[in-house]
């Protein structure tokens, strides 16, 4: 767990607070709730059999996007960046944090099994630009039927 660990969990659910506080308060069409916020991501991490979350404007997320560029892989985008996101996409952001340990995006799951991120983290630890790098990413996406094809977004 590296030192920005807490700062940004804390930031997420500060965000996601403050932005639905707003939302209500201005009586936003976009107001959510948790619980469901969480069960929704865990439905569409559960009925794709590949998806990654990312943000608009990351390299990360651009690197990421690219190693995948083969697969059929659901892409949803949670906003521009970190600190550009809605009351809903900020709450999906601290839903994967539970379900992950990281705020950082991108995130990919394959059968519903957590493989990582961009670069240091999922069972591997190498994340996503690791297991291209040394053939596994390859190997998982097709032991797990994920059929080539272009990515759709939702």
């Amino acid at each position: 767990m590296s030192l920005l660990s807490l700062p940004f969990t804390l930031e997420a659910k500060v965000q996601a607070t403050v932005l639905g506080v707003i939302g209500e308060i201005i009586g936003s069409p976009f107001r959510f709730n948790s619980d469901d916020v969480r069960a929704d991501l865990k439905d569409e991490i559960k009925k794709n059999k590949a998806i990654i979350y990312t943000y608009a404007w990351s390299p990360f997320s651009t690197s990421a996007l690219d190693a995948l560029k083969n697969y059929d892989v659901t892409v949803i985008e949670l906003g521009f960046e970190w600190f550009l996101m809605g009351p809903t996409e900020s709450e999906t952001r601290v839903a994967l944090q539970e379900i992950t340990g990281s705020t950082a995006l991108p995130k990919l799951f394959v059968n519903g099994q957590y493989q990582g991120g961009y670069s240091t983290d999922g069972p591997s630890g190498n994340g996503i630009v690791g297991l291209q790098k040394n053939g596994q990413l390859d190997k998982i996406l097709k032991k797990k039927v994920v059929k080539r094809g272009k990515m759709g977004k939702r």
